[in-house]
């Protein structure tokens, strides 16, 4: 069986693809021939791939949603939380328990930030 060899350029080859010592090449073919198959095969394989791909977006289009959404609740729960922690810190301010507010507070001010940016 012969070694497969590669053409570097020259002939309709541009590419490193199969090519054949000799006249002829697998199955009858030239060398040019074996080329402009291997050029149609990569053609072929270049659509599919793109084709594969639209599926793969069209399929996970749904599940990406979904996330987004989770994303976006999970932001607007910390949000609240952050804020209601700033109101209940800035309430312990006014009171006798100013020792427990004040880091309630900055907790809450850190939370708000975090889901603001």
């Amino acid at each position: 069986m012969a070694a497969t060899t590669y053409v570097r350029g020259g002939g309709s080859c541009k590419s490193r693809r199969p090519a054949c010592r000799g006249a002829l090449g697998v199955r009858g073919r030239t060398p040019t021939e074996a080329c402009e198959d291997a050029s149609r095969i990569a053609r072929e394989s270049g659509r599919l791939g793109r084709m594969f791909g639209a599926i793969v977006q069209a399929v996970m289009l749904p599940f990406r949603g979904l996330s987004v959404a989770f994303h976006l609740i999970g932001r607007l729960a910390s949000l609240l939380l952050g804020f209601l922690l700033m109101i209940g810190g800035a309430a312990l301010l006014a009171g006798p328990l100013a020792l427990l507010g004040v880091p309630l507070f900055l907790f809450g001010v850190f939370l708000t930030l975090r889901a603001l940016g």
